[in-house]
């Protein structure tokens, strides 16, 4: 089947600075390839003691580490190392951890392998797709397990000490969460991804507050209102980073979920995103966002202050693009998933008609027929993750797909 896309985030404990609402373009790295310094599918992001660590998925499957001004350092781990790695946090003594396929896997500061736990299951301890993750003060690692629409918490050599949220939409309750992350007094927020909403917690799990609803498709976006929320963090000041996916932006509110400002709309250049993943801030006001669909990492300044040296919004010279994401991979994504038993065919039926549909509207080079019949399809694959006749997991890797066609299309 073909593997799923997750994202992360990471919390870092900052010393206090005043850092301004306004964003703006600094520098981006990257391009489409497997080469040093460019990407297939980047995802999660850290930052800390200069050096950033981003999780590249796919071809190959590995964590690049840059300097900030995004010069190539080296990778993390031996070759092979990693199975989709997504989500990567630093500890405030410099450990890295990296969560991919079922289990965390934790490095010394230098780069050197610890310890690793995890494995595909429900139980304390074992995981579906863990994505983002985060370090409060007491050096306990928080994990977004996306499959399991839950967070669990361990201590720094890998013991479980607890675990919060239980799938559903109701408070305190999660839908496929890919992100977290921790301010400096505690509170925990939680890129609750197909709830379409944002989730604040105490330092104990328990729930004070959510914000954010799906957009309503009126073709008028309001502040707060999300297409996937897939990446959250927090900056020096308080503020509540979160990369809002399937508008291509970066949504910014208070601590408590008031809207604060926005950034970002699609395309390529100084001001673009296309589907924005992972999301850090660091100590001196810059936010790094790995935008995906341009294979490169986005650095921004709160204060707007360009970068001397310039860089490349686009990613880099001489690039080949990979082809663009089809409804026939999304049929074919269906299919395999019917194969594999993870749907039954009757449920699915519904799906592939709507993808007939939109492959015949394409045909006929109505792309805004397309992209409806594609929304329609996302809505049915969130239903049946609501049911829980599709796990959350799989029913992700559609939406994923089909919010890939869509942005292709309106490109």
């Amino acid at each position: 089947m073909p593997r799923v896309i997750v994202t992360l985030i990471v919390a870092l404990s900052m010393a206090p600075a005043t850092v301004a609402a306004q964003t703006g373009f600094v520098r981006s790295w990257g391009g489409w390839g497997p080469g040093d310094g460019q990407f297939w599918t980047p995802v999660g992001v850290a930052v800390a003691d200069g050096r950033v660590y981003v999780a590249d998925q796919n071809e190959p499957d590995r964590v690049q580490v840059f300097d900030e001004t995004g010069a190539f350092l080296g990778l993390l781990g031996a070759p092979g190392q990693f199975v989709d790695p997504a989500g990567v946090a630093v500890a405030p003594d410099g450990s890295v951890y990296v969560s991919d396929l079922h289990r965390i896997q934790k490095f010394a500061a230098d780069g050197t392998f610890v310890t690793g736990w995890g494995a595909l299951g429900t139980a304390p301890g074992l995981f579906d797709h863990p994505a983002g993750l985060a370090v409060d003060s007491s050096g306990r690692l928080w994990v977004a397990d996306l499959g399991n629409s839950r967070l669990q918490v361990f201590d720094a050599d890998g013991a479980f000490q607890g675990e919060v949220g239980y799938p559903g939409t109701g408070n305190g309750a999660f839908m496929g969460p890919r992100d977290v992350a921790i301010d400096q007094d505690g509170h925990v927020f939680v890129a609750d991804t197909l709830n379409q909403r944002i989730q604040k917690l105490d330092a104990t799990g328990a729930f004070l507050a959510a914000w954010g609803t799906r957009d309503n498709n009126n073709g008028t976006l309001e502040p707060d209102e999300f297409r996937f929320p897939s990446g959250v963090a927090v900056d020096a000041a308080g503020h509540v980073l979160v990369t809002d996916t399937e508008h291509n932006r970066l949504q910014t509110f208070d601590a408590d979920g008031t809207f604060v400002d926005t950034w970002g709309s699609l395309g390529s250049g100084d001001t673009g995103l296309r589907h924005p993943w992972g999301v850090v801030a660091d100590a001196a006001g810059r936010v790094l966002v790995t935008d995906q669909g341009n294979w490169r990492v986005v650095a921004l300044q709160t204060d707007a202050v360009a970068d001397p040296g310039g860089g490349d919004p686009g990613g880099g010279p001489g690039e080949t693009e990979p082809p663009a994401p089809t409804v026939q991979d999304i049929q074919h994504a269906v299919e395999q998933l019917i194969l594999d038993g993870e749907i039954h065919p009757g449920r699915a039926h519904p799906l592939t008609q709507l993808l007939a549909q939109a492959a015949r509207s394409l045909d006929r080079g109505n792309a805004a027929a397309a992209r409806g019949q594609l929304g329609a399809f996302v809505n049915q694959v969130e239903a049946l993750v609501r049911s829980r006749r599709l796990a959350t997991a799989a029913g992700q890797e559609l939406i994923d797909l089909a919010g890939a066609v869509i942005g292709h299309l309106t490109a």
